[in-house]
């Protein structure tokens, strides 16, 4: 559930501005960029359109945890559209494809005062999001070369693999070939990321093992941050 920043909607052109509210909080999106259309509260069709928007690097916005409490208002809308081709920033452009067909949003009630809106179902749905493999290899590479080089860690090369099981599954694999100083220092990273069927993302099975001397000493520095 989200924590609301406004009243509950009263129309879809309002239902409309609290979608952009709440999604500003997280990625810079134009207002003109979100449709809400056909009677509310019975609506035909949500679109959002993120193309070329770029994520915020400190989101706001307040996730509840929890039981929701009472039911004020029940949303529906027969279709909803989201899409990003491509979204973020234009060194790591991401393609996301979202849709739903019979969506229900409610609005909650909740014990510590304030309204919070909550997915509370669709009757069928997809969601796919993409990225470029060497895309992915480049921005590890340079997002841990910084915190790397604060330890006087050279980061050489970096090899990714995934695999998806399942669709809902990415299994990945991070191999870090490194130097400090005259050791070389070969680290590598395993985790598990899940996508369940709220859209709730959860990494398990993290894992980071070394080879070599330098290798074995990174991996015991890493285990614990884990």
């Amino acid at each position: 559930m989200i924590l609301l920043p406004a009243p509950i909607p009263a129309s879809a052109s309002e239902l409309a501005d609290l979608l952009h509210n709440l999604l500003s909080g997280a990625v810079a999106v134009a207002r003109d960029k979100i449709a809400a259309t056909g009677p509310y509260p019975a609506l035909d069709r949500i679109a959002i359109d993120v193309t070329g928007a770029v994520p915020i690097s400190h989101p706001s916005g307040e996730i509840l945890n929890g039981l929701p409490g009472r039911i004020i208002e029940t949303i529906t809308a027969a279709d909803l559209s989201i899409i990003g081709a491509p979204l973020g920033q234009s060194d790591r452009p991401v393609q996301l494809d979202i849709s739903a067909r019979d969506l229900s949003l409610q609005f909650h009630e909740i014990p510590a005062g304030g309204v919070a809106l909550r997915l509370a179902g669709a009757r069928e749905g997809m969601f796919r999001a993409s990225i470029d493999s060497a895309t992915v290899r480049a921005l590890f590479i340079a997002q841990a070369g910084l915190l790397a080089r604060s330890q006087g860690i050279d980061i050489r090369d970096a090899h990714i693999a995934w695999q998806t099981p399942d669709p809902r599954t990415l299994t990945l694999e991070i191999q870090i070939d490194a130097k400090k100083g005259f050791f070389p220092a070969t680290v590598i990273l395993k985790g598990r990321l899940t996508i369940d069927a709220s859209l709730t993302a959860r990494v398990s099975n993290l894992a980071v093992d070394g080879k070599g001397m330098g290798g074995t000493l990174g991996a015991a520095l890493l285990r614990p941050r884990l």
